[in-house]
């Protein structure tokens, strides 16, 4: 554990022990007050988390598979009120590599009130094809790269014309290719001006790519120890630091358990492996064909990681029965030593309790 990770949890330990203590003197000894005890219920979640290595969780049931949430692009509105519109903006998606086609959207958003009913101010359909929109796009190393012109005609990329959304497109250039194994924050500042002479911006980004090695889309499996192991061949270009990560999915497409690696590799074709915990995937009740629902390979040589692409529903497993999978609970020791503490302050609360409701 480095040391800021260590600082944090010591100061979630010393801020939870002085939380359970100042509860403990807001007693009054005449009458005791049912508090929570915060510490106790934190060890329980240490003592749960530490059943189940770092490099791979279970996945709660209904919950998003965690690499492809990772992945999902965010609407951008910048502040707004007073009765002034506001500007709506998001890529299609988050991460373009060279050559590719970037796409971006922005739609104009009705005003909103700034009084607690938040009421919306609404505004005639036609008046949302009299904006014009235009675009600056500019990386954080590269400086300005390009301008581009949004349009709401059902052309070039645009769905459906005079809907309200505005689409423009650029395709990334060769020479603001990040270095290999790297990647660059591209920004993408818009600007929408009307006839009645009101402007608004908005701002969105993008990640322009050069990861230095790819998924070649073959794998394999088996089980190793209890453990199911999944192997993916990679082409690497350059060498440098990777980060392999992806979910097993069960035959309903439901999300079970997350796995990730992290390695140096070295230019040439390699097999990196995938270890789903077999614990995690015994009481996630893995039972026949599991499927590979998502898996990615980054370079992960400085911030931001250079992503690749999301690769989804690329590989079937043969059959299994969840019994198969050990049963052994991995005992992650940082996550213990922490509930230990917070065990050791749960338990000089109760007695505090305790000895509050003794008479004098």
């Amino acid at each position: 554990m480095n040391m800021i990770k260590f600082s944090i949890v010591v100061a979630c330990s010393l801020g939870l022990a002085a939380m359970a203590h100042a509860q403990t003197d807001q007693l009054d000894q005449s009458k005791q007050i049912a508090v929570p005890d915060l510490a106790a219920h934190a060890a329980q979640n240490y003592r749960a988390q530490a059943r189940f290595p770092a490099w791979s969780q279970p996945i709660v049931k209904g919950q998003a598979d965690p690499v492809l949430a990772k992945r999902e692009v965010t609407r951008q509105t910048l502040p707004r009120g007073g009765g002034e519109d506001g500007l709506t903006v998001w890529p299609s998606a988050m991460r373009y590599e060279r050559g590719e086609t970037v796409y971006i959207h922005a739609q104009v958003t009705p005003a909103i009130d700034d009084d607690a009913d938040a009421i919306i101010i609404e505004r005639p359909t036609d008046r949302l094809a009299m904006w014009k929109m235009s675009a600056v796009v500019t990386g954080n190393l590269s400086g300005h790269i390009g301008d581009i012109i949004l349009r709401d005609d059902g052309q070039d990329g645009d769905k459906k014309a005079r809907d309200g959304i505005y689409t423009g497109s650029f395709v990334l250039p060769d020479t603001f290719e990040p270095l290999i194994g790297y990647a660059e924050n591209l920004a993408i500042v818009i600007t929408a001006e009307n006839n009645r002479g009101d402007t608004v911006k908005g701002i969105t980004g993008v990640l322009y790519s050069n990861p230095a090695g790819h998924l070649t889309g073959r794998f394999e499996h088996q089980l190793v120890d209890g453990n199911l192991v999944v192997s993916a061949e990679v082409n690497v270009e350059a060498e440098g630091r990777f980060h392999l990560s992806g979910t097993i999915d069960n035959a309903k497409g439901e999300p079970l358990v997350s796995s990730q690696n992290a390695l140096f590799l070295t230019p040439g074709v390699a097999w990196v492996d995938l270890t789903f915990y077999g614990l995690a995937l015994r009481e996630r009740s893995a039972n026949g064909a599991l499927r590979l629902g998502s898996i990615t390979l980054s370079s992960a040589n400085g911030l931001p990681n250079a992503l690749g692409p999301v690769l989804t529903n690329s590989y079937t497993t043969g059959p299994y029965v969840a019994k198969e999978f050990h049963a052994r609970p991995f005992g992650r020791t940082d996550l213990i030593e922490q509930a230990v503490r917070l065990e050791a302050v749960s338990a000089a609360r109760q007695r505090a309790l305790e000895k509050g409701k003794k008479p004098n």
